[in-house]
């Protein structure tokens, strides 16, 4: 898999770029243009491009805060089988493993 442009990125209104309904919200990173996010009714392209931004710069973050979650709750489960004990029931283990999955791109 490719890498993607580092972070952070961050937002501009518009670097000349025009579409049919006016300026658009322009994402860039690393001294270039990496998205182009064209104006919608109401101000809809300016909150997509900082949904972009924000989901960009915050994934890193995020994973590594998952998987540190998941892997506590693996091992206090791998403790109560070990030790005998009622396993532990934790909801959204599964859920979890599919975002973390999905967020390294194997979904």
């Amino acid at each position: 898999m490719s890498k993607n442009t580092p972070t952070p990125w961050k937002t501009a209104r518009n670097n000349g770029i025009k579409s049919d309904l006016g300026d658009c919200r322009v994402v860039f990173a690393a001294g270039r243009d990496v998205a182009y996010c064209p104006p919608t009714d109401g101000d809809e392209g300016n909150a997509n491009a900082d949904l972009i931004v924000r989901s960009v710069n915050s994934h890193a973050d995020l994973l590594a805060a998952a998987k540190d979650v998941l892997a506590h709750l693996n091992a206090r489960i791998d403790a109560a089988v070990k030790s005998g004990a009622v396993i532990p029931v934790f909801a959204g283990i599964a859920a979890l493993h599919s975002a973390i999955a999905k967020a390294e791109g194997e979904e």
